[in-house]
């Protein structure tokens, strides 16, 4: 399939000025030719496919950090959702693949899920038998007994389990996801949460990881949780709430990205979702920690990536960073593209739009470079060089056949 975006303002990702009336070929999953319209061979234009694109703003593809498909904005106290049927959470997961990408995410580091239901995902849309965002996928993560998510994670107890637990997820998982801390809750101190894994089962987990190839992300709220993250090796900590700026300086020296998931926490204060009342007192207690932590890692230089978790809202999260924050439009759709496919270590195909890379764009009705808040503004998603607009991302199968046989043994792992 070819197919030609003409005449569009181009932001692509890198945070330098946008390309003004300008096309862009793309040959199968690529980019082929990026070239002031004008430039662009009437030959090819006649050819292929054509989407005009004049007055309109492209951007690459959202690349979104943290994600639960199988619980994303649930309704009703968050844990008894893990208790429903593994084929009613498979249902739901699906579902929320395509929302995610109607919203113009078009790639997702899933951070937990049960029964295999992330990984089997991953392949599936992976393999084109249903749409979905690109997935990196963490499989179960992993947690202490009695731990903050004990209803989700593998309980872990020790240095011996925690090597043996590392050693059997980096076989086929993309990320290891461990959690750290349990939080929010008054545990009598300054601070809602309180540590759960040792310093030395953490060093062992990132050690594994590392050692496999593979990265480690640590749930970690709390100083002491930060800490014991920090010095144990892992590379992305999530939320961060508590982080004090001796640690800032420590993430920004090591290369530790923080994923704030601001949106997160504002988000689960909305009654529509029904969480309770005991929920809704121990969040509203870290929102402002977690700005305040979110503005000191931005002051220390820390390398921020952009993640949503399951009650997050993309255009609400920018808009926090520019509120909050002080980020500017160019450097937050950078950091939503570019700095997040760095962090997943997949920047040599995705995350800008250059020539050679996988074509994952929006096309956006609206600037958002003059209001961040046309970040959602979608008129198409393209996921690597397949035009959709939002209206027509729905449950779409393919018939089985030999291909989808030959997916078995890697679906029963």
């Amino acid at each position: 399939m070819a197919l030609v975006v003409r005449n569009a303002r181009i932001i692509d990702g890198q945070g330098v000025r946008p390309k003004e009336s300008h096309s862009i070929l793309i040959e199968g999953e690529k980019i082929s030719r990026i070239a002031p319209d004008s430039h662009l061979p009437l030959e090819k234009v006649l050819r292929h496919e054509v989407i005009n694109a004049t007055g309109k703003s492209v951007i690459p593809g959202i690349i979104n950090m943290h994600q639960h498909f199988i619980f994303r904005r649930t309704y009703g106290p968050l844990w008894h959702q893990f208790k429903l049927p593994v084929p009613v959470l498979t249902t739901r997961a699906i579902k929320n693949a395509l929302a995610e990408l109607k919203s113009g995410i078009t790639t997702v580091r899933e951070l937990g899920s049960v029964a295999g239901i992330n990984q089997c995902l991953k392949y599936m849309i992976e393999h084109k038998f249903i749409l979905g965002p690109r997935i990196f996928s963490a499989g179960q993560p992993l947690g202490i007994t009695g731990s903050h998510a004990k209803a989700i994670a593998q309980p872990v107890n020790g240095v011996h389990e925690a090597r043996r637990w590392v050693r059997e997820r980096v076989q086929y998982v993309d990320w290891v996801k461990v959690f750290a801390s349990f939080d929010p809750f008054d545990f009598g101190g300054e601070e809602y949460a309180r540590p759960e894994f040792e310093i030395e089962e953490l060093k062992v987990m990132a050690d594994e990881a590392h050692k496999a190839g593979k990265k480690i992300a640590a749930h970690a709220v709390g100083s002491k949780a930060i800490r014991n993250a920090v010095e144990a090796g892992v590379d992305t900590i999530e939320h961060g709430i508590y982080l004090n700026r001796e640690l800032a300086k420590i993430m920004k020296e090591r290369n530790i990205v923080l994923i704030p998931t601001l949106t997160a926490y504002t988000q689960t204060l909305n009654r529509t979702y029904a969480r309770g009342d005991k929920w809704i007192e121990l969040h509203a207690a870290v929102i402002e920690p977690h700005k305040k932590s979110f503005k000191l890692a931005l002051e220390e230089g820390v390398k921020i990536g952009m993640g949503l978790d399951s009650l997050g809202d993309l255009k609400e999260e920018v808009c926090l960073w520019r509120d909050v924050g002080g980020i500017d439009a160019n450097e937050i759709i950078k950091i939503c593209t570019r700095d997040n496919a760095e962090i997943l270590g997949v920047e040599e195909k995705l995350g800008t739009i250059e020539e050679g890379k996988i074509a994952d764009l929006l096309i956006l009705d609206e600037d958002p470079l003059e209001d961040i808040e046309n970040i959602d503004k979608i008129s198409y998603i393209i996921k690597e060089g397949r035009p959709f607009k939002p209206e027509e991302i729905m449950l779409w199968t393919q018939y089985e056949n030999e291909e989808y046989n030959s997916l078995i043994p890697e679906l029963i792992k």
